[in-house]
Parts: structure tokens; sequence; C-alpha cells
């Protein structure tokens, strides 16, 4: 305790701080007091506590928070933004497989209400009058067609099986009978696009009067795709084949092929002149009977393998690439001419009986 004499203005301080060794005065004092006997003797009330002081507070009041600064909004990493690339690639590749799932429905449906719709589903007789024609044009894709010559009094033609929404016409063109086929209006519905998927049975066949097979009748004959057999004595024949398969047996008095891929099989009397050109694909020609005055032959690719009579030929030959393998008897002085011209592939001349 401090034994100083007291301040005669303050009688009283000295009980007072007997009674209470760490009094709060009433009134502020000093902001620097003077110290008191060694020890620090706070004359002013403490100050208000704050959160991070750890005095006690003179009088307790609830512990202050404060309000928390705003924290930034995260900004997107880059695995976010890869997330949200891949979420969306899926999302539209199920839509792409949603589509195409729809689509396949819809050209199923399409296709198989064509198929009902279309004439020739159930077996299709018609019926021409043949009488005086002299020519005869057969145009058809993607069937089993047959042309022969039979007992019927018109020309006839009857269509058996799936029609594969194909429409059938036989029709009389002044002297000229046409016989085709219509695809359908979208093209890709005809199931020969896509191998067939739809396994088109169908078979036709254009049977002739008996009185038109005396080798006067000329015929064009075009496959686009398919199968055309033929058989008969005609004049002129004109045969152009996109792809597929073609067999003529019978005659012919002159006979060109222009074919672009496919197989071709000819085995024909009585022709005097040929013209054979072949861009892809094979052609096996045999002639029979008559001894050819002039037979060219153009081959771009594929092989063309020919028999004729047996007999002297003047052979030529332009080869690019490829070969011909000439198995004729050959002269330069023969009147009977074969030209032969071969970019690539291969012709093969034969003699026959």
């Amino acid at each position: 305790m401090n034994n100083e004499p007291q301040n005669p203005a303050e009688p009283n301080s000295a009980e007072s701080n007997a009674a209470h060794p760490h009094p709060a005065p009433s009134n502020p004092a000093p902001s620097n007091p003077a110290p008191q006997g060694g020890h620090d003797v706070p004359l002013t009330p403490p100050p208000a506590p704050s959160v991070a002081s750890d005095a006690p507070a003179y009088h307790p009041t609830p512990a202050y928070h404060a309000t928390p600064a705003p924290q930034p909004e995260p900004s997107r990493s880059s695995s976010g933004s890869g997330a949200r690339a891949g979420a969306i690639a899926i999302a539209a590749f199920g839509g792409i497989a949603l589509l195409g799932a729809g689509g396949t429905a819809a050209f199923a449906a399409v296709h198989d209400v064509a198929a009902s719709a279309a004439p020739g589903v159930t077996d299709d007789v018609q019926s021409v009058n043949a009488s005086g024609i002299d020519a005869l044009d057969v145009d058809v894709a993607a069937s089993d067609v047959t042309v022969q010559f039979g007992d019927v009094d018109e020309a006839t033609l009857e269509v058996t099986g799936t029609a594969d929404n194909r429409k059938w016409r036989l029709e009389r063109d002044e002297d000229e009978l046409v016989l085709s086929n219509d695809r359908n209006a979208f093209g890709w519905l005809d199931g020969d696009w896509f191998g067939d998927w739809f396994d088109n049975e169908e078979t036709v066949v254009l049977t002739l009067p008996e009185s038109l097979n005396d080798a006067r009748l000329d015929a064009d004959f075009s496959l686009s795709a398919g199968r055309l057999d033929i058989e008969g004595l005609f004049g002129e024949v004109d045969i152009d084949m996109g792809a597929g398969g073609l067999s003529m047996k019978g005659s012919a008095t002159s006979v060109e092929t222009d074919i672009s891929a496919g197989r071709a099989q000819l085995d024909l009397s009585g022709v005097t002149e040929a013209a054979l050109f072949l861009a892809a694909g094979d052609l096996e020609a045999k002639f029979t009977d008559t001894t050819p005055d002039l037979v060219t032959i153009d081959v771009s690719a594929g092989t063309l393998d020919l028999t004729v009579p047996d007999e002297v030929y003047n052979v030529s030959e332009d080869v690019s690439a490829g070969s011909v393998d000439n198995r004729v008897n050959q002269s330069d002085s023969s009147r009977n001419k074969i030209d032969v011209t071969v970019s690539a592939g291969s012709v093969i001349l034969r003699a026959g009986d």
C-alpha cells in the first residue's frame, strides 16, 4: 500500500483504496497516471472488449460477431467446362440416335405402306394387241424378267410375287411394243440400293405371239439391275446394261452391246455384224452358223470372251494395257474383220466348231 500522504483535495481516497484494492474511479484520470509503488494501477476504466482481446470485460456484453465479407463467386474451372461440354456432346449424340431410330422406323413404315398399296403385290396379268408390231423396247430394273415367244394371241405380261413398289406397264406405241416399270417416288426404297433388304422375289414374264418369232423383230433391251433372260429370233438387237445379269439365246442379224457392269452371256446364230463395248464386268459371246462380216470390240476394263465360227479373219489389235489372246485363224486378206481395242482388261478370241 502507498504510505505517501494523500492529496488533501481528496480526503476519503485512502479509505476507499483500503476497502477496494482496484476501484473503478468515478471520474476519468489523466491518460498517463504516475506509477504507484511499483504497480500500475489503472485509474481509467478498461476499454470496451473486442473479439480479439483476452482481457475480461468490466461490464460483460455479448460477443461481437463481425458480418462476414461477401465471398467472390467461384470461377468455372476447366474441369467444369469439360464436364459441361461432355454433357452437351452426350445429349447431342442421344438426340442423333433418337433421330436415327425414328428415321429407321419411318423408313420401314413408308416402305410397308408403299408395298401394300402398290399394284402387282398379287399376281397381275396385262395383254396388248401385238399384231403388226416390228419393234420391241424392254427397259427394266431390279427384277427377274423373261422375254419369250409362245402360244398366245396377244403380247402377255405376267407379274408374280412381291412388286417391291414398282408398277409395270405393257403398252403399244404405234408399231412398237414397250415394256417398262416405274421406280417408287423416293428411289431409295427399292431395296436394291441396300442389298435387297426386303427380299424381292418378283418374277416377270413377257410372252410374245409365236407369229413374231421370225427374225424380223428388232429389239432394244435395257437393264439397270436384276436379271433379264431372252430367248427368240430377232432382227437388230441393242443391249444396254448398267448392272445385273443378262442371258440371250436364239438369233439376231446384228447385235450391239454397251455394258457398264455385270455379266452378260450371248449365244446367237445368224449374226453378220457385231459391236461389243465393255466398260467393266464380263461379256461372253458366242456366234454360230454365220461368219460375221465385221466384229468391233472395245474393252475399257473387264473380260470379253468371243467365240466365232472357225473361219479365217483379218484381226487388228490396239492394246494400251491388258491383253489379247487371239486363237482364231487370221489373214490380212480376209474379208471377215475383227477390230480389237483394249484400254485395260483382257480379250479372248476363240474359233468355234
